[in-house]
C-alpha cells in the first residue's frame, strides 16, 4: 500500500549522537530543545507566549481550561477532527456543532446561534478560519503550522507536530496565546500532564530544517493532480493563507467519490475521505455534502511517481 503520508525526517549519525545524549543526560524533558520550541515560535509567530506540549489534543484540552472555556455551551464544525470534541468534553462544554462555509470548509460563524458561549474555530486542511465574534474563541491551529497571523487570533490557539503533519516532532504541539495569564496556567497545566520530550523537540527542528523543500514538493503534486485530473471537482476556496496541508477535491457526486476510493484502494494507494462529521443533522448542508463528496490524495514527495496513475483511475471511475 502506498501511504497517504509519509514523513520525510533526514537523521545523520551526528544526530543519532545527539539523540543519545539526550537519553543519557536524563534530562527527558524541559530541557534546552523544549524551550527552544517556546523561542522559535514566539520570534517567528510574533506572539508572546509559546508552550510547547506532548500533543495538540492535550494543549487543546489545556487551553481550554486555561481560557476559562469550561462548562459552556461551545460552537464548534461538525467537520473537524474527534479531538476538537474530545477536549471540548473534557471541560465539560457541551458542543454546538454549526455548518461550515460552502468554499472555505471552515467554521460559518454566521450560523452561530444565541446559545452559544465561546468557539472553537478550525483551521481546517491549514486554511485560515479566522472569524469576527465577541464570544471568547479559541482556535484549532493542529493543521496550521506557517499560515498568515499564526499566534495572533483569539485567545488561544493550538499547533500540531503528529507524525502526519509537515513540521513533525512525530508527537508534540505548541500552544500559543498573547494573555500573560492564560499562559502562566497553560504552562503549569502542561508541567503536570502534557510534557513534550527532549527528543521529541530535537525532531521538530530536524523536520523544520526541510519544511520549505516539502511545502514546495506538495505544492508540485497538487499542480501536478490538477493538470492530470480531467473529470469535474472543486476544491478547497483559500481566501488569505493556506500551508498546503491536505489537498482535497469535491467530485460530482458521492457515487463518483465511492467508486474512485474505492479503485484507488483497491489498487494500493491510501487516500482519505475526511472529516467524518462528529455530528450529523438535516440542517448541516455544507458539512454533509461535502463530507458525501470529498476524496482527498497524498501531496508528499513519495507520491510524485504514481500522480498520473492515481488521476487515471479518477478519471476512469
Amino acid at each position: 500500500m502506498i501511504p497517504y503520508c509519509k514523513p520525510e525526517i533526514l537523521l545523520s549519525g551526528e544526530d543519532e549522537s545527539v539523540i543519545v545524549e539526550i537519553i543519557e543526560s536524563g534530562m527527558f524533558c524541559l530541557g534546552e530543545y523544549s524551550k527552544e520550541i517556546s523561542e522559535y515560535f514566539k520570534d517567528v509567530c510574533r506572539v508572546q507566549y509559546a508552550i510547547p506540549c506532548c500533543n495538540a489534543t492535550n494543549g487543546l484540552i489545556i487551553a481550554l481550561r486555561s481560557t476559562g472555556i469550561t462548562n459552556k455551551y461551545v460552537a464548534m464544525p461538525s467537520f473537524t477532527w474527534g479531538s476538537t470534541l474530545y477536549a471540548s468534553d473534557l471541560n465539560n462544554n457541551s458542543a454546538v456543532f454549526i455548518d461550515i462555509k460552502q468554499d472555505k470548509w471552515t467554521i460559518d460563524e454566521t450560523k452561530i446561534p444565541p446559545m452559544a458561549q465561546a468557539v472553537i474555530a478550525v483551521d481546517t486542511f491549514g486554511v485560515d478560519s479566522f472569524i469576527e465574534t465577541k464570544l471568547p474563541i479559541i482556535y484549532d491551529a493542529a493543521h496550521a503550522y506557517c499560515i498568515d497571523n499564526l499566534g495572533n487570533r483569539g485567545l488561544a490557539e493550538v499547533v500540531s507536530f503528529s507524525f502526519t503533519k509537515r513540521a513533525t516532532a512525530m508527537q508534540g504541539g505548541v500552544i500559543l496565546t498573547n494573555n500573560r495569564k492564560i499562559a502562566e496556567e497553560a504552562e503549569e497545566l502542561v508541567k503536570l500532564s502534557a510534557k513534550i520530550t527532549e527528543v521529541n523537540a530535537y525532531i521538530l527542528f530536524k523536520s523544520l530544517e526541510t519544511y520549505y523543500t516539502r511545502l514546495a514538493d506538495s505544492v508540485f503534486a497538487i499542480q501536478e493532480y490538477k493538470k492530470y485530473i480531467k473529470v469535474p471537482f472543486t476544491t478547497q476556496k483559500v481566501p488569505k493563507d493556506w500551508n498546503h496541508s491536505v489537498f482535497g477535491i469535491l467530485l460530482d457526486s458521492t457515487e463518483k467519490r465511492n467508486r474512485c476510493s474505492n479503485r484507488l484502494l483497491s489498487a494500493g494507494y491510501e487516500i482519505k475521505s475526511y472529516y467524518k462529521p462528529l455530528y450529523r443533522d438535516k440542517y448541516l448542508t455544507v458539512t454533509n455534502d461535502v463530507y458525501d463528496r470529498i476524496l482527498c490524495l497524498p501531496v508528499t514527495k513519495h507520491i510524485f511517481p504514481y500522480i498520473k496513475k492515481i488521476a487515471e483511475i479518477i478519471n476512469n471511475s
